[in-house]
């Protein structure tokens, strides 16, 4: 399929989401990665390092700063955007020079929103970009903040990211939200493009501060 055809296909929402056997089915060296991604503990970020780009690109919030904290204490080196469109396609960049997956972290709700066009460009490029997007607190989600994405009192940022990346999906614990950085890791290393995780920032904080609340 060509690329002209595959961006038809974003458009009409009839990408399917990447199965989570996907990489079985590949070769040797590619299941191998997908065990070693997957058996990473939980919470430690420093040992990521190894499968992703250590150069993360963030426009920093509220919503995503224990993120934040947590890869600066594992070593990541965080760059500053002005912007979360200029942030996705600079990760873009990093991801095409590293041959890594590159990680861009941005607060959630509207200005996520702006990482549509740098994750479908990686997408139809086959370029490995991972956004995570800092939602509000459990607590106070469908109560009208313009960071809100869950979809409670207006559009998911799920639903609005999902066409164009392999892999949208919001998460509500630290168990979960772990796993599906490391799905979307080891998806990416697979080369279906760009992916997305959506994360409360009180589920931050359970996994990267200390478990504070």
């Amino acid at each position: 399929m060509n690329h002209r055809s595959r961006a038809l296909s974003l458009r009409q929402h009839e990408r399917p989401e990447a199965p989570r056997g996907y990489l079985r089915e590949q070769t040797t060296s590619l299941a191998s990665s997908f065990d070693r991604v997957y058996s990473v503990p939980v919470g430690d970020l420093s040992a990521l390092r190894g499968f992703v780009c250590d150069s993360v690109v963030c426009v920093l919030g509220g919503s995503i700063g224990a993120f934040a904290f947590g890869l600066q204490n594992a070593g990541f080196r965080l760059h500053g955007a002005r912007s979360e469109q200029g942030a996705g396609f600079r990760a873009l960049g990093f991801a095409y020079q590293s041959g890594r997956p590159a990680i861009v972290i941005t607060v959630g709700g509207a200005p996520a929103a702006a990482l549509a066009q740098p994750l479908w460009c990686a997408t139809v490029q086959n370029a490995p970009v991972i956004a995570i997007t800092g939602e509000v607190e459990t607590t106070i989600a469908g109560r009208g903040a313009v960071q809100d994405g869950t979809g409670l009192d207006g559009p998911a940022i799920t639903d609005v990211l999902r066409p164009v990346t392999c892999r949208s999906k919001a998460t509500h614990s630290p168990e979960d939200a772990w796993r599906e950085i490391l799905i979307c890791v080891g998806l990416c290393l697979a080369g279906l493009g760009s992916a997305h995780i959506s994360i409360p920032s009180d589920v931050q904080r359970q996994l990267f501060v200390g478990g504070g609340q």
